[in-house]
């Protein structure tokens, strides 16, 4: 059987983890209604939503050569979001047929 001191402490814990998750819903529906005030305070603040200032860029990284049977290929990757993309190009005679 649970103390009435563990007891109190589980009951404190769960009613800050149920204002936080109300918290989170408040701030998602003003975000949602009055997107233009939420970022206006944001950029009254200098910084963005995630937590960067105005004048940082999100992580970018670059490979070369993605795909083997390529003739040219990348993949980039801006922070979690990646793209890729490839070119290839058959080689042809003066004619139809490849060489």
């Amino acid at each position: 059987m649970a103390t009435p001191a563990a007891a109190a402490a589980a009951t404190e814990a769960t009613a800050a983890a149920t204002q936080q998750a109300s918290d989170s819903l408040h701030v998602d529906a003003f975000k949602r209604l009055y997107a233009d005030q939420y970022y206006e305070r944001f950029l009254q603040a200098g910084c963005r939503p995630d937590g960067r200032g105005l004048t940082t860029a999100r992580p970018v990284s670059v490979g070369l050569r993605a795909v083997s049977s390529a003739d040219g290929s990348a993949i980039a990757k801006v922070c979690a979001a990646p793209l890729h993309c490839s070119a290839s190009t058959p080689c042809q005679s003066m004619g139809t047929e490849l060489i």
